[in-house]
């Protein structure tokens, strides 16, 4: 079983959408300030979060983060942003960065990776969510 299969067989409780039963995940693929708001609220209910490496954003934002630990990517980076989102950005980070036990919530993937999953789903409605 895949590290991310294994983590939603274990959620219960809050964890779960109350109408479908299904474990919640937040999947991270690019993405902008918004993103950045969502991955913070996520991570703070406890609610996994897969950031897909390679798709740009906010998503290659949060690799750096918890991989590199590389504060001039982040810094430079920050330009994915609104000019006037820039201030709110930088906090969130600060936060995140800070805060080192949301960061090791996060799960990585490689973008060919969900990309072929996201292809199986799509054309033979099967999956294996891959080691990440």
């Amino acid at each position: 079983m895949g590290k991310v299969e294994n983590l939603l067989s274990k959620q219960s409780g809050g964890l779960y959408d109350n109408e479908t039963r299904l474990p919640r995940i937040l999947i991270v693929y690019g993405g902008k300030l918004h993103a950045l708001r969502k991955v913070i609220s996520a991570l703070a209910s406890s609610i996994p979060v897969l950031i897909i490496k390679g798709s740009g954003g906010v998503a290659d934002i949060l690799v750096q983060i918890k991989v590199l630990r590389d504060d001039f990517y982040v810094a430079r980076s920050v330009h994915v942003f609104e000019q006037d989102d820039t201030e709110d950005a930088r906090k969130m980070i600060e936060t995140l960065k800070v805060r080192k036990s949301l960061i090791e919530r996060l799960w990585i993937t490689d973008i060919e990776e969900f990309e072929s999953n996201v292809v199986r789903i799509a054309f033979w409605g099967t999956f294996d969510l891959l080691d990440v």
